[in-house]
């Protein structure tokens, strides 16, 4: 059964039976997951985090959304309050998996991305030990992973199944995924986990969308996977992390729920082209021709418009980095979608850019490109439409 999404009504009804951070995610069991880690960026921001000892202030009843994950792993990032309003009105609807529940309690498109947050505990409250990963080290969830490692009692360099073992609980993991037709998906998916006060494990999912084809309602299946596996009868390892003791875990449960929805599409609150005073040749090959910008309830998809120099290889030049500044010449940070732009089919024409942290669009930017040991700049300006 399919039905539409209005923010208070998003799921039909299920039946009850129905760190390191660099290195998550290395030793999976070979279970369907088709999601990523954040990028490559969000995940050394963690690791500095870690660094740092930040401690994460997170609500002690609330379940979490995606504010919350923002601010656990201290990204520069403020959710638009377009998004907010959207996140904060999906109605909570929780749903039994095996023998846990799963609480779904935010979820929203904009056309070019689509993000959900769901929170999993055991049905009856009990204990548990519940993880999106089996062999990861707690800790490695920065400081989040190491204050749950705190409330568990256990040291944060213990896996999440040698934690179950030790504080003789069962072991559960939890995948919680969106997928979407083939032409409307669009990039990478990726997906994160938090833990709250009383150790429930949040997923997050985030689904990269082809905006070209995506129109006014958005098809998702939303999947909820559960495996218990034999925490008691393993040995935890001893310090080296990488010991081969996981070969011997063994899955003794799995459970599977899955439901489709319909997701609003909002229109796209702005759109700007901008240009610089003439065609800005930088030294990495390219071409400024102009910038386009449109804003969404997520944050602002920013795109340079490039064309390549005649002879030079694509990915020569394509071997930097890129940065918008505001009007005050502040970097802008990037927005919740985590990840960069690039389109490069109709060579010699390039589109590079990201997905900015914004509520509206200003006036005038300033493109900023690091490559070969330079850094240029050039500052372009909105044009009439």
């Amino acid at each position: 059964m399919k039905q539409e999404w209005d923010l208070k009504n998003a799921f039909p009804s299920m039946p009850e039976d129905c760190h390191d951070a660099l290195m998550r995610a290395a030793r999976s069991v070979k279970e369907e997951e088709p999601m990523k880690r954040f990028s490559v960026k969000t995940v050394l921001i963690a690791a500095l985090v870690l660094i740092a000892g930040t401690a994460a202030a997170l609500a002690a009843s609330d379940l979490l959304g995606w504010s919350d994950f923002f601010s656990a792993f201290g990204y520069r990032i403020e959710i638009p309050r377009t998004a907010r309003d959207i996140l904060t009105a999906t109605e909570e609807k929780t749903y039994r998996v095996g023998p846990l529940t799963l609480t779904v309690n935010q979820l929203m498109t904009d056309g070019r991305i689509a993000v959900c947050s769901a929170t999993a505990e055991t049905a009856d409250k009990s204990p548990a030990v519940i993880s999106s990963e089996i062999y990861d080290a707690i800790g490695a969830n920065g400081a989040n992973g190491q204050a749950a490692a705190e409330r568990m009692g256990v040291d944060s360099t213990a896996s999440w199944i040698d934690a179950a073992h030790q504080l003789k609980l069962p072991f559960y993991r939890v995948t919680v995924y969106m997928d979407v037709e083939e032409k409307y998906h669009h990039g990478d998916d990726m997906g994160d986990t938090l833990w709250d006060e009383k150790n429930r494990c949040v997923s997050y999912s985030l689904v990269s969308l082809n905006e070209k084809n995506v129109q006014d309602q958005l098809p998702v299946k939303l999947t909820m996977l559960v495996t218990q596996y034999d925490a008691e009868s393993i040995e935890p390892p001893a310090a080296d992390w990488a010991s081969e003791t996981f070969a011997e875990v063994k899955e003794i449960g799995r459970w599977r729920e899955s439901c489709d929805i319909t997701l609003p599409v909002p229109a796209p609150l702005q759109q700007k082209t901008y240009a610089p005073d003439a065609p800005f040749s930088f030294a990495n090959g390219m071409t400024l021709n102009g910038v386009r910008a449109d804003l969404t309830v997520a944050g602002a998809y920013v795109v340079g418009l490039f064309t390549l120099e005649e002879g030079k290889d694509f990915y020569e030049a394509y071997d930097g980095e890129m940065d918008f500044l505001d009007q005050d010449g502040q970097p802008i940070p990037w927005g919740m979608a985590e990840s960069g732009i690039i389109e490069y089919d109709r060579l010699p024409q390039v589109e590079w850019g990201a997905m900015l942290n914004l509520e509206s669009l200003p006036d005038a930017l300033t493109v900023v490109l690091r490559s070969g040991g330079t850094v240029q700049q050039v500052s372009v300006h909105a044009q009439a439409r």
